[in-house]
């Protein structure tokens, strides 16, 4: 069985939340040999130019509720009250930076994973050249909107390939 997922597919791992279950899947797939991965190089060489972008939008979105704790409390109490609570304030904060870290790490390992996974289900493809042949058939079904596109830009047959 011949299996063609497009870079979409495989973008998608990059979030922030990686859910790479189907991956493995793929991936015990194409290791029993009960199925063949055809991708276009053109695919291949997507994969690898989106993957950073889409990673580096994850960990912004990840990182974008980081709340300072030090800032709210210092900005919305008076001395008095931050003083008596000292050490209760310290607590929070440690463990407001706990908590940030301990996150901030499994989104690395997650996405660590995700890379590996990914990579390993590419090194099973059978990379297709693009070839003349292969974009002038892309440039027609492009013109025919066969994939559909959006009419602003440059065109591009990167989907039609």
């Amino acid at each position: 069985m011949n299996i063609f997922l497009d870079t979409t597919a495989y973008s998608s791992v990059f979030s922030e939340e990686p859910n790479i279950r189907p991956f493995l899947k793929l991936k015990e797939i194409l290791e029993s040999k009960k199925g063949n991965l055809v991708l276009t190089q053109q695919i291949i060489d997507e994969i690898s130019r989106g993957a950073g972008k889409r990673i580096d939008d994850a960990w912004k979105k990840v990182t974008s509720d980081k709340i300072d704790i030090q800032k709210i409390i210092s900005s919305n109490f008076p001395e008095a009250i931050l003083e008596k609570n000292k050490t209760e304030i310290e607590k929070l904060k440690k463990s407001t930076e706990e908590y940030y870290s301990e996150r901030d790490k499994k989104f690395e390992k997650d996405i660590d994973e995700a890379e590996r996974i990914i990579s390993e289900i590419l090194s099973f493809a059978k990379p297709i050249p693009v070839t003349d042949k292969i974009i002038e058939r892309a440039k027609v079904r492009s013109d025919l909107r066969n994939p559909p596109r959006k009419d602003k830009g440059p065109i591009s047959y990167g989907d039609a390939i």
